[in-house]
């Protein structure tokens, strides 16, 4: 083994040489630094991690504004990967629970979800229902709501329209309605069909004018917030169309998107993913917004959830997508 210590230029100290292959951390100023050593049948090979603490903006705590994070959680059995480690590490997530209402997709592995249901808690006092079609299919909608304000109402819609493996899950829409004192805010977690062929990204388009007739059939308010995000599977980048069409359709508008990641799914930066014509860098998740007039400013964000303790090191990401935040005001 080599001996090793992270010194700080600023400095003429050094820390305490290192001999073994545990994580090691340091803080100074707005980084934190992690290393590590690791055998390679040679020489060991230092891994050095350097990671922004991003000082968590206190979410605005005014009744008219809402900040909304939405996250596919890939607890998908026999597909999704560090499982066990990955659920807990979600719900206790300092980027995850900072928010007023989470949006999670893809929680289908009865453990981990139970494991994700129970942490969240501490954190989210009221949960949703789960989407659920109740018959025989393999799996349930995956769809989960949690709030830190009273969930009042509720209804959900499991997609008619469907094709191949999707069909296997009661992918569709999950309704919540939550107060956040005197303001109502009628939210949307949805989870559509995935893969870009275009035999799929017709069926797509059927699910959005499902999500169309649904949100109609609720006749809710036209001057109170509607909000609807979750993972829409439609590549923003690659079929711009595509994301045009659903916006006429359900009268949205997209937040400005703030700082500089542009995807949600993306094989350069998540080691997750293996990079295929499938998986190109893309734009997957969303929070839209009703343009009726009752939201006067809104925000969003790409952020990325990670780990860099033993069980992640290396990965360091929570799941196979990155997660969307949102922040939204309402008029008065």
């Amino acid at each position: 083994n080599i001996s090793y210590t992270l010194a700080d230029p600023e400095t003429i100290e050094l820390g305490d040489l290192n001999t073994d292959r545990n994580i090691y951390a340091s803080f100074k100023n707005d980084y934190q630094y992690y290393y590590k050593a690791s055998y390679t049948g040679g020489y060991d090979k230092i891994t050095l991690v350097i990671d922004k603490i991003i000082e968590e903006t206190s979410r605005r705590s005014e009744n008219n504004s809402l900040s909304i994070l939405t996250y596919n959680t890939w607890m998908l059995s026999y597909v999704g990967k560090y499982m066990g480690v990955r659920d807990t590490l979600i719900a206790n997530s300092r980027i995850v629970n900072n928010h007023d209402v989470v949006f999670m997709q893809e929680l289908f592995r009865y453990e981990n979800v139970q494991n994700i249901r129970w942490t969240m808690q501490n954190y989210f006092p009221y949960t949703s229902n789960k989407l659920d079609g109740g018959g025989s299919n393999t799996y349930d909608g995956g769809v989960l709501t949690f709030s830190k304000y009273p969930i009042v109402e509720q209804a959900q819609h499991v997609f008619e329209n469907c094709k191949g493996t999707d069909c296997s899950a009661d992918k569709g829409i999950l309704y919540t309605k939550i107060m956040k004192g005197r303001y109502p805010y009628h939210l949307f977690n949805v989870h559509l069909g995935a893969w870009n062929s275009q035999a799929y990204r017709n069926i797509r388009m059927l699910q959005i004018g499902e999500i169309f007739t649904f949100i109609n059939q609720l006749d809710l308010p036209n001057d109170e917030p509607i909000i609807i995000g979750g993972d829409f599977n439609i590549a923003k980048h690659k079929f711009p169309l595509d994301f045009e069409q659903m916006q006429r359709v359900l009268n949205v508008n997209e937040p400005p998107l703030e700082g500089t990641l542009r995807y949600s799914f993306d094989p350069y930066l998540n080691e997750h993913i293996s990079y295929s014509d499938e998986s190109d860098r893309e734009r997957l998740d969303y929070i839209l917004f009703v343009d009726n007039g009752s939201i006067v400013n809104s925000s969003s964000k790409i952020t990325l959830p990670r780990s860099f303790q033993e069980d992640m090191w290396g990965v360091w990401d929570l799941s196979d997508h990155f997660a969307v935040s949102a922040q939204f005001t309402v008029g008065n």
